[in-house]
C-alpha cells in the first residue's frame, strides 16, 4: 500500500481504466476509488504521493474532497490535483477555494494527459525544496501567503498550458 504513487478518484469506470492505463504506462503505480469517502478512508491508512480527483463524484465532490484533505492535518501533505472540464469561471473559483495544489483539464488524450500529469508530478512531488509539496503548512503567515501565491500561479500556468494545447489541436 505504501508504494502507491497516485490515488485516483473517478466514478466513471471507462475513464478510470483509461487514466490508470496511461499513468501505468508512464511508470506510475495507481490505485483507484469511485467515491471520495472511500478515498478518505484509504488516505487515513496509507500515503500515496499524489491524489488526483474528478470534480464530479457521487456524494462528496472533488472540490469538497480536496478541501477536506487540505484541512485535515494528518492528510494535508498529500498534493491534490483536480480534474475538470472548465465549463465556466465557477470551476476555477471553486478549484481555488478547494485549496487543491493544481488542476488538469479532463482531456483523456495520451498526448495531453501524460505530459500534463508528468509536469504537475514533477512540480508537486519532486524533492526540489522549492516545490509546493515541500512547503511546510505549519509556518508563519508570510510563508503561507507565499505558498498560496505559488499554488495560484501553478493553477494559472496549467490553465494557460491547457489553452495552448487546445489551440494547437484545433489548428
Amino acid at each position: 500500500m505504501n508504494n502507491v504513487d497516485v490515488l485516483l478518484v473517478e466514478d466513471t469506470s471507462t475513464q478510470s481504466i483509461l487514466m490508470q492505463h496511461m499513468l501505468g504506462g508512464a511508470g506510475f503505480t495507481v490505485i483507484d476509488f469511485v467515491a471520495a469517502e472511500d478515498a478518505i478512508e484509504y488516505l487515513r491508512i496509507a500515503r500515496p504521493k499524489l491524489l488526483i480527483t474528478d470534480i464530479n463524484l457521487p456524494g462528496m465532490d472533488g472540490f469538497q474532497l480536496s478541501k477536506l484533505v487540505k484541512n485535515e492535518p494528518e492528510l494535508s501533505s498529500v498534493p491534490v490535483v483536480l480534474l475538470l472540464s472548465f465549463k465556466d469561471r465557477e470551476d476555477l473559483s471553486r478549484a481555488i477555494d478547494s485549496q487543491a495544489d493544481d488542476l488538469m483539464l479532463k482531456l483523456l488524450k495520451k498526448d495531453y494527459f501524460v505530459p500534463s500529469f508528468s509536469a504537475i508530478w514533477h512540480r508537486l512531488v519532486s524533492s526540489d525544496p522549492s516545490s509546493v509539496a515541500a512547503v511546510d503548512r505549519a509556518v508563519d503567515e508570510q510563508r503561507l501567503a507565499e505558498f498560496q501565491a505559488v499554488r495560484l500561479l501553478n493553477m494559472l500556468s496549467t490553465c494557460f498550458e491547457t489553452l495552448v494545447h487546445q489551440q494547437r489541436s484545433q489548428a
